[in-house]
């Protein structure tokens, strides 16, 4: 089209391959059991990318890349559980109670928030992708995930208001946080919990 190519193209193909290699190395195949859950966070960092940048550039969460996205997660944890035989008598210890948990209570909170301030203190598409957050990484990994997300949300917002380009009533695109905190807490949210927790601990 005689037209040059925007560099963000490449680097986000560049950050997906990357993304898609460390999941694969973080959550190896080894058997059936395995390539469930190692497709299910293949689909967990494809809607965050897709997220991540959309929300960046336009402040939208999208209906058909989020609700697509929570019933693929969903129908993942369960083919995992039954994959690993694990008995219906064991539902509330298994990882689809602990996925529909951890949606649960991200949505609540969320919706209550939007709710009371009629869509001025975040907008609905946060309320959904939460719920996301919750079922992708179950409720111990998603307190972790949103305690990344409102502290760089933070971060970055301040940032933005002291060097003028924001102010303190701007909109911030928070589902890229959000996005960006799902992933990390997907790979890390064990360690980093943790790693938490241990800083209480009296030696």
């Amino acid at each position: 089209c005689s037209k040059s190519i925007s560099l963000r193209y490449p680097l986000i193909e560049v950050a997906t391959g990357f993304l898609f290699a460390l999941s694969l190395f973080l959550f190896p195949v080894t058997d059936l059991v395995s390539a469930v859950w190692g497709v299910r966070a293949a689909v967990i960092v494809a809607i965050c990318v897709v997220v991540f940048v959309i929300d960046l550039e336009h402040y939208l969460i999208l209906d058909r890349v989020v609700y697509p996205g929570m019933a693929i997660i969903l129908a993942l944890t369960i083919a995992y559980d039954l994959s690993a035989g694990l008995p219906l008598s064991f539902f509330f210890v298994s990882h689809t109670f602990n996925s529909l948990l951890g949606a649960v209570a991200a949505f609540i909170p969320f919706w209550f928030l939007w709710f009371v301030s009629k869509g001025k203190w975040m907008g609905f598409g946060d309320v959904k992708f939460v719920a996301l957050m919750g079922l992708a990484l179950g409720w111990q990994s998603m307190l972790v995930g949103l305690f990344l997300a409102f502290t760089l949300g933070a971060i970055v917002g301040l940032a933005l208001m002291a060097t003028g380009k924001k102010q303190f009533s701007s909109k911030i695109p928070f589902g890229t946080f959000l996005a960006f905190a799902t992933v990390t807490s997907l790979f890390f949210g064990n360690q980093l919990w943790q790693a938490y927790w241990s800083l209480f601990r009296v030696v």
